[in-house]
C-alpha cells in the first residue's frame, strides 16, 4: 500500500488559513518598523528642540551677564564722589556674574577716532593697521569720504557697507572708533594703535561739535561655562548718568 505524502502546497500554512496569518505577519512587522521610525523621528526632533533651548538659555544668561558688566562700569566710573572718564590706562576688570565670566573694558571717546571728522590721513594710517591689502583699505577710505560728505555715518556697523573692507577688518577698526569725539583724539588717552596712527599721519583733528561732557566707551564680553558668549558695547554719560548708545556686538 503506497502512503501518498501531501505536497507543500496541501500544508495547512499554505491554505487559506495560512496566507491569512502570512499577511497578518507582515502588517504587524510593517507597523513596527513604521511605530520604531516615527518614534526615532519624535526623539530626534525632541534633542533638537532641546538642544535649541538650551542654546538660547546660554545667549540669554550671556546677554544679561554681559549688561551687568556694563552697568558696573558705570558704577565703577562714578563711584568716589566726581565722575571721571577712563584715564590712560582705561578701565579694565573681570566680574563672575552667576555662571558667567565677564570681561570689561571702557575707554575714553576722546583717546578714539571719529570717522565722521577725522582728517583722511589718519583714517588712512588706521586702515593701514587692519590687515586688510593696500588696494582694499584705499577704497573703503575713498568711500567713506565721499559718504561722509553726503551724510554722517550714523553707527558704526555701516562702516561694514564700505567698498573693500571684510570681517575681520572691521572687528579689528572697531574698538579704535568712537562717533561720540567731539574734538581732536587726544594722545594720551588712546589706544596703542591710535597713537601709532597719529604719529604716522601727523594730523590733526579740529572739534567738530558741543562738549558732551564725560563718556565712556564700554565692552563687556561675558563667556559661559559651555562655551556661549554675548558682546555688549556701549556709550556711558556720566554725568547726568544715561546710555547714548546700546549696541550687541558679533562674537
Amino acid at each position: 500500500m503506497m502512503i501518498r505524502r501531501p505536497y507543500p502546497e496541501d500544508s495547512p500554512e499554505n491554505g487559506p488559513a495560512g496566507r491569512e496569518r502570512g499577511f497578518a505577519l507582515l502588517a504587524v512587522l510593517w507597523s513596527v518598523a513604521l511605530l520604531a521610525l516615527l518614534g526615532a523621528r519624535l526623539v530626534a526632533g525632541a534633542r533638537a528642540e532641546a538642544q535649541l533651548a538650551a542654546a538660547w538659555c546660554a545667549t540669554a544668561e550671556a546677554e544679561a551677564a554681559a549688561a551687568s558688566g556694563v552697568r558696573e562700569a558705570m558704577f565703577r566710573l562714578r563711584a568716589g564722589g566726581a565722575p571721571a572718564e577712563p584715564g590712560p590706562g582705561g578701565l579694565a576688570f573681570h566680574s563672575r556674574i552667576g555662571t558667567a565670566e565677564v570681561a570689561v573694558v571702557a575707554a575714553s571717546p576722546r583717546g578714539l577716532v571719529n570717522p565722521n571728522t577725522a582728517p583722511p590721513a589718519l583714517l588712512a594710517a588706521l586702515l593701514e593697521q587692519t590687515g586688510l591689502p593696500p588696494t582694499a583699505a584705499a577704497a573703503a577710505l575713498r568711500a567713506l569720504l565721499s559718504w561722509r560728505a553726503a551724510a554722517p555715518v550714523q553707527h558704526l556697523t555701516e562702516l561694514a557697507l564700505l567698498p573693500g573692507m571684510d570681517e575681520a577688518a572691521l572687528a579689528v577698526l572697531r574698538p579704535w572708533l568712537s562717533l561720540f569725539n567731539p574734538g581732536a583724539v587726544e594722545a594720551p588717552l588712546a589706544p596703542p594703535a591710535v597713537r601709532r596712527a597719529l604719529a604716522r599721519s601727523g594730523a590733526q583733528q579740529e572739534a567738530a561739535g558741543e562738549d558732551p561732557g564725560p563718556l565712556a566707551e564700554v565692552s563687556a564680553l561675558a563667556s559661559l561655562p559651555g562655551g556661549g558668549r554675548f558682546l555688549r558695547r556701549a556709550v556711558l554719560r556720566l554725568e547726568p548718568p544715561g546710555v547714548l548708545d546700546w549696541e550687541a556686538g558679533e562674537e
